[in-house]
């Protein structure tokens, strides 16, 4: 139903036979001309409801009503579409904003996992790196006392003295530095000549560089992730705090609407009382003087009946006697 169309306009339209109502079949005919989809049980009730006599008619007070109540639906469906289209936006606003905290979250615990694992590699290879790379070490220099025997190449034996020559004794276990060896003796072959050497150790040192340059990166962007990830769930929060009070705004506006529109129907059902009620007491009044109209008539008539037959007995009486005096003379 259109929001610009008059009330009075449509109770002049559907009540055009003289103003005197309209008739279920005709209600439901002119509802489904507005409302194409509505449910004819639906129609019905509503037809019912207004039809307080059970006349089986809605006069023009009665279809008056009933319009305003079709009237009041059609904006409150359009108001209610409005809001479910509001709402659904809103939840996928909600929804993207928890989309933005978990990946924050994700994103700052995937750094601090990152961080600590590279500051806590204590692997053997990341460990001969950092000493390299702490002591700006050169790895020709380093080498010079790795081939001590002068053949250019290092086996596992001579690999081991080295490492733990650097590191310290106890440092690492044979089987560590066996496995270390044995990842950087890329041929398989078990020997290691001095340029192998020289490779993987400045492969090692610079391993420990990236990883020093990565954790001090990592220490920054940890702490920013930190603060929006931490901020993130606040925001969202305040959000939701926000929405969970025009909620139950909403809520109360619904009600108060609600309220509103059943003390309308009540004042206007008062209203077609007082004036049902008046019509019944002119009717009875009406009735009531009509009565008296024939009451006062019927006495009139009684009245001129009795005088005439007074007069035709007085009549008969003087009749009577004037006979017997005439027949006392003769």
């Amino acid at each position: 139903m259109k929001k610009q169309i008059k009330i009075s306009d449509m109770v002049t339209q559907w009540a055009k036979k003289g103003g005197v109502g309209i008739s279920k079949h005709e209600f439901r005919v002119h509802v489904r001309k507005l409302m194409e989809h509505a449910d004819s049980k639906d129609v019905d009730a509503l037809f019912v409801r207004f039809d307080e006599d059970g006349g089986g008619s809605l006069d023009v007070a009665e279809l008056k009503m009933a319009l305003q109540a079709l009237k009041d639906a059609a904006l409150e469906n359009a108001h209610n579409e409005a809001d479910r289209r509001k709402l659904m936006q809103r939840v996928e606003d909600r929804l993207e904003m928890t989309k933005t905290v978990l990946k924050k979250t994700t994103a700052f615990e995937e750094a601090d996992a990152r961080f600590e694992a590279l500051r806590n590699n204590k692997s053997l290879g990341a460990r001969v790196g950092v000493y390299l790379q702490a002591r700006n070490l050169k790895v020709g220099d380093v080498l010079s006392s790795w081939d001590k025997d002068g053949s250019g190449e290092v086996d596992k034996l001579e690999f081991k003295e080295q490492v733990l020559a650097m590191l310290g004794k106890g440092s690492a276990t044979d089987t560590e530095i066996f496995e270390l060896f044995d990842s950087l003796d890329l041929d398989g072959s078990g020997m290691m000549d001095i340029k192998e050497v020289g490779e993987a150790l400045k492969a090692l040192q610079n391993s420990a560089a990236e990883a020093d340059q990565e954790i001090a990166q990592l220490k920054k962007v940890t702490a920013e992730l930190w603060k929006t990830a931490k901020a993130a769930p606040v925001e969202l929060r305040k959000v939701q705090k926000l929405d969970e009070a025009e909620a139950t705004e909403i809520k109360a506006q619904i009600e108060e609407d609600r309220r509103a529109r059943l003390e309308v129907e009540r004042q206007a059902a008062l209203k077609k009382a007082e004036a049902r009620a008046m019509i019944m007491q002119a009717e009875v009044a009406k009735k009531k003087e009509f009565e008296e109209k024939i009451k006062a008539r019927r006495e009139a008539q009684k009245a001129i009946l009795d005088a005439e037959l007074k007069a035709f007995a007085r009549a008969q009486t003087e009749s009577e006697t004037k006979t017997d005096t005439a027949d006392g003379v003769g």
